[in-house]
């Protein structure tokens, strides 16, 4: 479990959606409620903040084996760790947030018995902030349920989210399609059974 973090950041702002957008969408207080609500559930969907780089604090429990895998795919550093307890000094660890033990020890089994403060995340992909900017144009001008016609708006291009066929499913008025799926999937966590 991580605790929750007092204020994310925004994967991107309401002034670079509306730059992304060519200005088809203004950074208004609608807007930006649509902005904050989609990016929320992307990041609900994706199981962690994705960008930007940030530093947080960690509670976890205990996986029992000789891996631990922390809740993000782009660790920038370790600032410290600790299993049951005990200070764990110069931890192995990979970019994608897998980390080892340095004598090789197993990990507690305790429920809450890791703790970390870390540093990950992405600065803004450009694939995330152009999804992002989509279904927010998606969203503004055409909330759900309301249009059922192809439309443009800007560099943008899209169904109504009521006929949008081959959705995969929707997010605060807007229909992610199979390709916008495959993007949120490059920074989704794996789902443990």
């Amino acid at each position: 479990m991580t605790e929750p973090a007092a204020e994310l950041p925004p994967i991107i702002s309401a002034d670079e959606l509306a730059d992304l957008t060519g200005g088809e969408v203004d950074a208004d207080d609608h807007t930006r409620r649509q902005l904050a609500a989609i990016t929320t559930a992307i990041r609900n969907r994706c199981g962690w903040h994705i960008a930007p780089v940030i530093t947080e604090d960690l509670t976890l429990d205990g996986p029992g084996g000789y891996d631990l895998a922390l809740p993000t795919l782009r660790l920038e550093d370790i600032e410290q760790i600790t299993d049951a307890g005990t200070t764990i000094e110069s931890p192995e660890w990979s970019r994608l947030g897998n980390v080892r033990k340095p004598d090789r020890r197993p990990w507690s089994t305790r429920y809450q018995g890791i703790t970390a403060t870390i540093r990950h995340g992405f600065d803004a992909p450009a694939d995330l902030a152009l999804l992002i900017a989509e279904l927010v144009a998606q969203a503004v001008n055409a909330p759900a349920g309301t249009a059922s016609a192809t439309e443009k708006f800007g560099p943008f291009s899209f169904t109504g989210a009521a006929a949008t066929p081959g959705a995969t499913f929707a997010i605060g008025g807007a229909s992610l399609l199979a390709a916008q799926s495959a993007v949120l999937d490059r920074y989704r966590l794996e789902v443990e059974p």
